[in-house]
């Protein structure tokens, strides 16, 4: 998987200058960041509805996992979940197409935080991933490669 994630990275050459700054403190060019990243499986296959505002949304779990060694010195996996949104009409057949239970995909989006109120009054907060990208990077039937 280190493969797959790496040829998604930035490539920089050895030896090159950045010149400039990244970040600009004037308020001219004030910048900030909100970008996740997210390699991992799809959960559910997706779910295609529109919404209160009539846009078509498509929906998917995306779970990333992480292993380490616990106080016993065993190895415990841990699994994140995460709520994938799509507002791309012109790719939501792509999408859904490709967001398929067990499929490994590649996330870029940004993360919004939502509140709302359920059908009971209850109010509730929502973390959600706003898709730009998604990838496809192995289908379930397939076999990882090898290294």
């Amino acid at each position: 998987m280190s493969q797959i994630v790496s040829s998604f990275a930035p490539k920089i050459r050895v030896g090159a200058t950045l010149t400039g700054r990244l970040f600009s403190t004037t308020a001219q060019r004030q910048s900030s960041v909100n970008k996740a990243v997210l390699v991992g499986f799809v959960g559910n296959d997706a779910d295609t509805h529109e919404t209160q505002s009539g846009k078509v949304a498509v929906n998917f779990n995306l779970a990333t996992s992480r292993t380490y060694k616990n106080k016993e010195d065993e190895l415990v996996t841990a699994t994140q979940w995460h709520r994938i949104k799509s507002f791309h009409n012109a790719d939501r057949e792509y999408v859904s197409e490709i967001a398929k239970k067990g499929n490994m995909v590649y996330v870029e989006g940004e993360i919004r935080y939502e509140n709302y109120t359920d059908k009971e009054g209850n109010d509730r907060n929502t973390t959600s991933i706003y898709a730009s990208t998604i990838r496809r990077l192995r289908n379930k039937e397939s076999k990882p490669a090898e290294e």
